[in-house]
């Protein structure tokens, strides 16, 4: 199995210190921790001023980690079609960039989002206080790498898997809900 660094480049966030400088009117859309979530990235992203867009401007197919705190959660970054606002990673984000020759970045999204991944960092982790995943320590874990094509089906069964679980617990919501009417109907019936 080879080191995540052989097949990704690893690196934090802009080099931003203290609070971000917020201006509505800014050059470029910042991700900061909180707008990554198991949904994906928030449409709602803060505009700051940023004089070192070129270096650190995020790639369409970027995968954006979360190094502090609790949940740790992975997200592939995709440019929206149209979009001219460049977009780039806050401090406490990790960015990978996938060789894209040897790992998907819609498999390396997912590896990361594992119980696998979730085992790792457990054991990278460090501070007491809040948690943060070293990219020195994320670069040397060892990652399970199948072929191209079967990392594609291992993330397409994955989405139907998702989706399964998001139709069962719909259908679960429309029966607690007709049971309840049916509930409802037979008590006012009955008196």
């Amino acid at each position: 199995m080879p080191e995540l660094d052989q097949l990704a480049e690893i690196r934090a966030g802009a080099s931003i210190r203290g609070k971000l400088p917020i201006d509505p009117n800014g050059n470029v859309r910042a991700i900061q921790q909180g707008d990554i979530s198991v949904g994906g990235i928030s449409d709602n992203l803060e505009r700051i001023n940023y004089s070192k867009v070129e270096r650190d401007r995020l790639q369409d197919g970027d995968v954006l980690l979360r190094s502090k705190g609790s949940p740790t959660i992975a997200v592939e970054f995709k440019e929206t079609p149209g979009m001219t606002t460049p977009t780039i990673a806050a401090p406490a984000v990790l960015i990978l960039r996938p060789n894209a020759n040897r790992i998907t970045s819609r498999y390396l999204a997912w590896l990361l989002n594992s119980e696998w991944a979730q085992n790792k960092y457990s054991t990278i982790k460090t501070g007491t206080y809040i948690s943060v995943i070293p990219a020195r320590e994320l670069e040397r874990v060892r990652v399970p790498l199948p072929p191209l094509a079967e990392q594609e089906r291992i993330c397409d069964l994955s989405d139907l898997a998702r989706r399964y679980e998001e139709l069962v617990g719909q259908y679960r919501q429309k029966v607690e809900s007709l049971l309840v009417a049916k509930s409802i109907s037979s008590a006012t019936a009955d008196h």
